[in-house]
This record gives C-alpha cells, structure tokens and sequence, in this order.
C-alpha cells in the first residue's frame, strides 16, 4: 500500500494564456512542488459564473507532484492566477511506471535533485 503523503496526483489548473501558464511552471519547478509540468491547449471551456453561462478560451497546465505538495501548490496558483476562483483539482495518478514515479518523487521538495529517466 501506497502511504497518501507519497501518493501521486495531477493537479489540473485552467489558465487564461500562456503567460500565466509559463509563470507558474516556472514558479512550481523552482520551488520543487512538481516534478513536471505540461501546457495544453487552447481549448475552450464552458460554465456558469455569477448565474450567467460563459465560454472562454484557455489553456490547461498539468502538474505531476505528490499529494503532500498540493497544499502548497495550490496557495502559489491562487498567488500568480488572475481569476477571483483558479480551478486547482487534484486527480490521483492511480498507476505509473516505477522509474517515472520514483524520478517525480525524488524531484520535489526534501529530495536529491535527481536526473530525468531516459
């Protein structure tokens, strides 16, 4: 069994533009809160905000990191993110290969900067 504190998750975050997805790329790579961080998009998000239906082009940052790290992670989107509510959802990562989770963990904060698995 996998202890929760090292257990694996996504963490999915919209962004309105590549700016502000780069910005906290590099802020949760520099302060080890994610081992890796992807930016898709743009795709183009619908839903309800203050009772009016919206839709919005935005571009979608994923964050590998532990659990233990979300806390954190979360309070540095809400820091660098314009919207008045970020969506910061944590989604466990239910399998991996071994020597990509052990490099993702070994990668955040408390950890021996390791070298990136070939």
């Amino acid at each position: 069994m996998v202890a929760a504190r090292s257990m694996l998750v996504q963490v999915v975050v919209a962004v309105p533009n590549l700016r502000i997805g780069r910005a906290l790329a590099r802020g949760a790579l520099a302060a080890r809160l994610a081992a890796c961080v992807q930016i898709s998009g743009p795709v183009t998000s619908h839903y309800v905000w203050k009772g009016r239906e919206e839709s919005t082009r935005e571009h979608l940052v994923l964050f590998k990191t532990r659990k233990s790290c979300f806390p954190a992670l979360a309070r540095l989107v809400r820091t660098l993110h314009p919207y008045e509510v970020p969506e910061i959802v944590a989604l466990p990562i239910v399998a991996a290969d071994g020597a990509y989770s052990r490099w993702v963990k070994q990668s955040l904060r408390g950890a021996p900067h390791p070298r990136r698995p070939r």
